[in-house]
């Protein structure tokens, strides 16, 4: 059991949910096929990068260095440095996304995105509020934007909340959070990712 938390843990790990996210609009909504396939490869290219590379190489580095003692970032101090280096390398991915390939409802919503996981940086400084379970409610809040693109919503909702349930369990499991940080984090992902929907409806 302990296994599989860590494996969950690993695979949803928070710097990797815009990318998630960019593959779930992919794949469950008609956009690939408004897009050449230069414009795609370049927006995922720019995914990878300023959200899953520039963090990996800054745990892997600050590890090297001694700065910090584990990987996995067990000490919530240890996590400081690298979640702001991962919301600048955030910021800056999403303005290049928005200024050469346009892509406004994933940097609208991903902007608010941002909102989530700048307070689950400053919440830590006092409390271990799970990041991974607020990115678990920015994956479910994505679904509700993509209806807009008329993605099935009642399904990947419930596929959603499954794999969310999952990775919430296994934080407990492994004891790197109670509940009330796993559900606390989750609802504040969930929350602020809800916002660019509700801005939209209300524009409908």
């Amino acid at each position: 059991m302990t296994n599989i938390a860590k494996t969950l843990s690993a695979i949803f790990h928070p710097i990797a949910i815009p990318l998630y996210c960019a593959i779930l609009m992919y794949v469950a909504t008609a956009l690939p096929h408004s897009n050449d396939i230069y414009t795609d490869l370049a927006f995922f290219a720019l995914v990878i990068l300023f959200t899953v590379v520039v963090p990996v190489v800054s745990i892997w580095y600050r590890y090297r260095k001694g700065k910090i003692t584990d990987i996995t970032l067990p000490d919530r101090r240890e996590r400081h440095p690298i979640y702001l280096i991962s919301l600048n390398s955030a910021i800056v991915g999403l303005y290049s996304i928005y200024l050469l390939l346009g892509m406004y409802l994933y940097v609208t919503f991903f902007t608010f995105a941002l909102f989530a996981f700048a307070a689950v940086t400053i919440i830590n400084t006092k409390w271990k509020i799970s990041a991974h379970s607020c990115g678990m409610g920015i994956l479910c809040g994505f679904v509700v934007i993509m209806s807009f693109l008329h993605i099935n919503i009642v399904f990947w909702s419930v596929v959603t909340l499954l794999i969310a349930g999952s990775v919430m369990t296994s934080r407990c499991i492994l004891g790197a959070h109670s509940l009330g940080q796993t559900v606390a984090g989750f609802f504040l992902g969930l929350g602020l990712s809800l916002i660019p929907s509700v801005l939209l409806w209300m524009q409908l």
